[in-house]
């Protein structure tokens, strides 16, 4: 591409190696209104990026030659910069634990637009292959058809609903800002609602041999799952009937529910009510688990503990894929993520680490004008 021609400015961004667990490959990193230039969210300050995102361009180098698949879920510039909302993924290739990592952000340029979702720096690019599909939620709650989107090149999309007992959905603020989904009465066994992800073609992959993860808040006593994967009303159901929370002995602990009254496969820490909480399982190929809760393991289960079955079965964000599809999430509800592949513990910290408080895993030197003078790109330092 003709880069940078016609991008006014430029900023560097800068991860903290204290914040990483080991050197990542092709990592995700989050960008929020803590992280991004000011001037960028400023509408009143000058040197605006277009409201919307569409100008906002990422390199791995300072010159501009190198540039970084991004996804743009919202960008919004305000009078007030911290009243602006973002939220915008960038895939850096290579972050280090040893050494800083620099990367940069380009903006100011009239009239451009993100590319398409599958172009070659769009959206679906941001995310590795082994990623089976990402749900931001910053659709909040809605049950239009297909209208949540998946951020991979799966493009699963997933359809709301509220099959059963009218239950209270608001689209709130999430983990970072934007929005997420949130059920603030679905009592156990009388109100369900669900996000079925695929349509007619379901996810397709097996349990054995992937990670699970979202943000989650809860706000509720009892069991809740907020996400399975089966087909309710069948001899499928089973494969994962729920992943959530369970009650016990007054303890809530993360529990993966392959069965009625299966009790065995847990997290060994406790969940906290009412406070956003990182969970992710991951289950190697063997069929052994392990729980994480805020990027540290909680409870491992050895070989065997999950079957291999067939894949191709429906998958729901919100409730367990049982009959009756009781149980359902009582809380808040983002970022959740499929992969077909074991992240490792490492990765897992970093992602927790990197969401958990974004402006303290990432920062933003001075902006830089940006003028193109006689066929050379000339930088005007802090002006």
């Amino acid at each position: 591409m003709a880069f940078p021609v016609g991008w006014k400015y430029r900023a560097k961004l800068t991860i903290d190696k204290t914040k990483v667990g080991a050197d990542q490959t092709d990592f995700p990193v989050l960008l929020t209104v803590g992280n991004i230039p000011t001037d960028a969210l400023d509408a009143n300050g000058g040197k605006p990026a277009i409201d919307g995102g569409g100008d906002l361009v990422f390199t791995s180098d300072l010159a501009g030659a190198t540039r970084l698949a991004c996804d743009v879920q919202q960008f919004e510039i305000n009078d007030d910069p911290a009243s602006a909302k973002a939220e915008v993924w960038v895939k850096v290739p290579s972050v280090s634990a040893s050494v800083n990592t620099d990367f940069y952000m380009w903006w100011g340029k009239v009239g451009e637009t993100q590319p398409a979702r599958n172009a070659s720096f769009g959206m679906e690019a941001t995310w590795d292959s082994n990623f089976k599909s990402v749900y931001h939620l910053t659709e909040g709650w809605t049950t239009s058809a297909g209208a949540y989107k998946d951020a991979t090149a799966s493009a699963k999309t997933g359809t709301g609903s509220t099959p059963t007992g009218s239950p209270t959905m608001t689209g709130p603020a999430g983990k970072w800002g934007g929005k997420c989904v949130r059920c603030s009465d679905a009592a156990s066994g009388s109100k369900v609602w669900r996000i079925a992800c695929g349509g007619s073609s379901p996810m397709d992959y097996n349990v054995r041999g992937s990670t699970i993860s979202a943000w989650l808040q809860t706000g509720l006593t009892g069991n809740g799952w907020w996400t399975s994967k089966g087909v309710p009303g069948s001899s499928k159901d089973w494969e994962l009937r729920g992943l959530g929370n369970g009650d016990f002995g007054g303890t809530y602990k993360h529990w993966w529910n392959r069965t009625a009254g299966d009790s065995s496969v847990v997290s060994s820490g406790g969940v906290s009510q009412n406070t956003w909480t990182h969970m992710v399982v991951t289950v190697a190929a063997d069929g052994s688990v392990i729980f994480y809760i805020n990027g540290s393991v909680s409870g491992t289960h050895g070989a065997g503990t999950i079957a291999s079955v067939a894949s191709g079965l429906q998958l729901n964000i919100g409730t367990g894929s049982t009959d009756a599809e009781t149980e359902t999430w009582r809380g808040y509800v983002d970022e959740v993520r499929y992969s077909n592949s074991v992240r490792t513990a490492n990765n897992i910290l970093t992602n927790y680490n990197s969401t958990n408080a974004p402006n303290t895993f990432l920062s933003y030197s001075a902006t830089t004008n940006v003028t193109k003078k006689k066929g050379f790109t000339v930088f005007l330092e802090n002006l």
